[in-house]
């Protein structure tokens, strides 16, 4: 099984994401959000499937819901490396930049 690494921006991000379904939804939305990140990173532990590259410097996306994708990479000991939830509506520039200031 592989090491799932979470990196200060995506704990921020699930933080922000839980609060804002909690805000503008239920309860219930924000489990079932928790419930696909856990489905995900399951099959990122164990290893048998990766998800499609974003065409920067071999990170990967997982869609967890219509407008958020998990960005992460796997390292060279073998461990997945949690980098950001994304929200597809943003600018993707934004990406750009922030995948550029730190990778």
């Amino acid at each position: 099984m592989r090491k799932i690494l979470w990196s200060d921006s995506v704990i921020d991000d699930f933080d922000y994401n839980i609060e804002f379904l909690i805000s503008k939804w239920t309860i219930l939305e924000a489990q079932e959000f928790v419930d696909e990140v856990n489905r995900v990173i399951k099959i990122l532990e164990i290893g048998n499937v990766d998800f499609p590259e974003i065409n920067y410097k071999n990170i990967r996306g997982a869609n967890i819901c219509r407008q958020i994708n998990l960005l992460y990479r796997i390292n060279t000991n073998g461990g997945v490396e949690l980098i950001r939830f994304w929200d597809t509506r943003q600018n993707p520039d934004k990406l750009k930049d922030f995948l550029k200031s730190r990778y």
